[in-house]
């Protein structure tokens, strides 16, 4: 094993050893907010002497944990609230400093949210050199916690405490007792017998767990044990439309409705013998306009046989079949649930399409979830008008392997992806960029990258560790490249994830640089080859990542609650190509729309008139009232005066 692999195994170890005690249990970590479930911690770094004892592999202790503490900073919410203390930086370790040494604990940064990115910085200021004040630090860290609530302290050591009396498992019990909600937690770090004693007792104490690394070799499995986690899961943001039975049920979508979701539902009333569901909507499609429309399922992340007893498929149908120029669906095994994927493109509206309601249907067949409905997203974008004057001839298509899958670039950055398309963690679109992400089985990744018309997005994505356990008879890294309107823009690609299998990259990507006419041809629905056709828009180009661990036979598991060992991977992408013009666009009016505005005008003359009969009528009152003031302050006045006019 390399100097370099056994640091990095020693580093990771740390910070799962640190994730997994700080981790919350496995049904609150699915919380809307992460940073919520992590209670309030203050982590304690031993930097006495000791730290600066060098491994088998030359790498100082302290060395090791600078390198964890950049890990962590990735690894938690950033949200958390944190805090981050240290011991024995300030005196020495002789015998003559143990009355300061005992003192010497330091809070680096208060508990509180925002340090999860400065911690790595302030661990690069440590100087290992005193004594191992544990008692002190502890009692110092518990003040720091907010009173009440759920509160954590976690204690990393490479050794005993310097300090006693008194003994520091009678503070970590005395600590308990006065807090309830406290938990104390530890880490040892290459400790003797007497060490790890002693710091089990601090964790036993304390209510918490003890964590042990002891060499190089079972760190690295300990790495693989520590690090397992639940799979991120995702919900809606869309407002909901609830389909219909049949097309003449078909519920309405309006024209300013881009995204919207919906409930697939196992049997509807209006379903043929061939499809287990179907929703049906209407929306509107005005002269010259093509419509793009796309469904992607987000069911919780699940695994197992019982699921389903078949595969799984997914499409998108219109009723008038002259509207059709181009779909594609979806279909796979389904014990391990991932996202899928239909799409749909229209005919301009006029001739053979005509404008009107588009009636279609989101049809689910078999697969996952007997009895269940489930949560989908339906995108719909419009082309008015399309003007194709300056835009290029159709691109051909340009084919590629595995094997060109491209070189990562020289910085690696490691990242939290986000779970869906409206938290897509954005990658560089100038240049090559490389993020490297851990992933658990049945979860779903998601990033995008901008690319304008022209370019073409080259991808490879590369296994870098893999579970050495609870591999299934599939285990594959799914990865697969959508357009702007969630439409499939190339072939899903996979990689195999086992320890024999890292190393190895997959490329993915367009297959033909971004034209717009690579899918409506001339203009008269002459589309391009199937491969180039998908490479039609430019925008957001969206990749999406899924950990598919399917198990055939085996014992169902919903991997949000169940924690599992993570895979990990680097994703390298780049655009190439030269920029071409696109094609221009022009409203629609749809009927609707008409409506709104002849409402819009009657409200407006409704109001106007409401307004002149309210200032009349006001007119009339102050009036009354005038002529009122005047007879009740003058009567007698007025009175006289008419008589004097007879």
């Amino acid at each position: 094993m390399t100097k370099r692999r056994s640091s990095l195994l020693f580093a990771v170890a740390l910070i799962a050893a640190l994730m997994a005690i700080v981790a919350p249990p496995a049904q609150e970590a699915q919380a809307e907010d992460e940073g919520k479930n992590i209670p309030p911690t203050m982590l304690i770094l031993d930097a006495s002497g000791s730290m600066k004892t060098p491994d088998a592999d030359g790498q100082t202790r302290l060395a090791a944990a600078k390198d964890a503490a950049q890990m962590f900073s990735v690894a938690v919410p950033s949200d958390a609230e944190l805090g981050f203390m240290v011991y024995g930086t300030e005196v020495g370790n002789s015998p003559e400093e143990r009355e300061a040494g005992c003192k010497d604990v330091k809070t680096l940064l208060p508990v509180e949210k925002g340090n999860v990115t400065k911690i790595p910085a302030e661990v690069g200021k440590v100087e290992a050199s005193g004594h191992t004040p544990m008692g002190p630090a502890l009692r110092q860290a518990a003040k720091e916690l907010p009173e009440d609530g759920e509160r954590s302290i976690v204690l990393v050591s490479d050794g005993e405490d310097t300090c006693a009396p008194p003994p520091v498992c009678e503070v970590a019990k005395d600590l308990k007792k006065e807090g309830i909600d406290l938990t104390i937690n530890t880490v040892g770090f290459l400790v003797d017998s007497k060490a790890r004693k002693e710091l089990e007792c601090i964790a036993e104490a304390g209510g918490g767990e003890y964590m042990d690394a002891k060499d190089t070799v079972s760190l690295a499995d300990s790495m693989k044990r520590l690090t397992t986690r639940t799979a991120q899961t995702t919900e809606t943001e869309a407002e909901e439309i609830s389909g219909g039975d049949d097309y003449s049920s078909a519920a309405k979508v309006p024209a300013d409705v881009e995204t919207f979701s919906t409930k697939l539902r196992e049997k509807s009333d209006g379903d043929r013998a061939d499809e287990d569901g179907a929703e049906y909507f209407s929306t509107p499609i005005a002269e010259g306009e093509r419509l793009a429309l796309s469904v992607a399922t987000m069911p919780p992340p699940s695994q197992g046989d019982g699921l389903g007893k078949s595969n799984f498929a997914l499409k998108l149908d219109a009723e008038d079949l002259d509207c059709y120029l181009d779909n594609s669906g979806d279909t796979g095994i389904i014990d391990s649930n991932g996202p899928y994927f239909a799409s749909y493109t229209t005919k301009r509206a006029g001739e053979d399409c005509p404008a009107g309601d588009f009636k279609f249907k989101v049809v689910r067949k078999s697969g996952p979830y007997e009895g269940q409905e489930i949560p989908a997203e339906v995108t719909i974008k419009r082309f008015a008008n399309e003007d194709l004057n300056g835009v290029p001839e159709p691109f051909e298509e340009e084919s590629y392997s595995r094997e060109d899958a491209p070189q990562a670039a020289e910085d690696v950055e490691t990242v939290k992806p986000g779970a869906w398309f409206h938290d897509a963690t954005e990658l560089k679109a100038d240049g090559k960029s490389t993020v490297k992400a851990d992933i658990v089985p049945g979860e779903t990744h998601v990033y995008k990258i901008k690319a304008e018309y022209g370019q073409k997005l080259r991808g490879g994505m590369k296994l870098v560790a893999a579970p050495d356990k609870e591999l299934a008879r599939i285990s594959q890294l799914q990865v697969r490249t959508l357009n702007s309107v969630r439409q499939a823009a190339s072939l899903q690609e996979s990689q195999s994830v086992n320890p024999h299998t890292e190393g190895q990259s997959v490329a993915f990507g367009h297959a033909a640089r971004l034209n717009y006419r690579n899918m409506v041809g001339d203009g008269e629905e002459q589309p391009s080859d199937v491969a180039a056709r998908k490479s039609w828009l430019d925008g957001d180009q969206y990749i999406v990542v899924f950990f598919n661990n399917s198990w055939g036979g085996g014992e169902h598991r919903d991997v949000s609650e169940v924690k599992n060992e993570a895979a990990t991977y680097e994703l390298t992408t780049e655009l190439t190509g030269e920029k071409i013009p696109g094609p221009t666009f022009s409203e629609a009016s749809h009927p609707q729309d008409e409506d709104s505005e002849d409402n819009s005008k009657q409200a407006d003359e409704s109001e106007e008139k409401d307004s002149e009969e309210s200032d009349s009528s006001s007119n009339l009152i102050w009036y009354s009232l005038v002529v009122g003031m005047l007879i009740a302050l003058g009567g007698g006045g007025v009175a006289l005066a008419y008589s004097r006019k007879r």
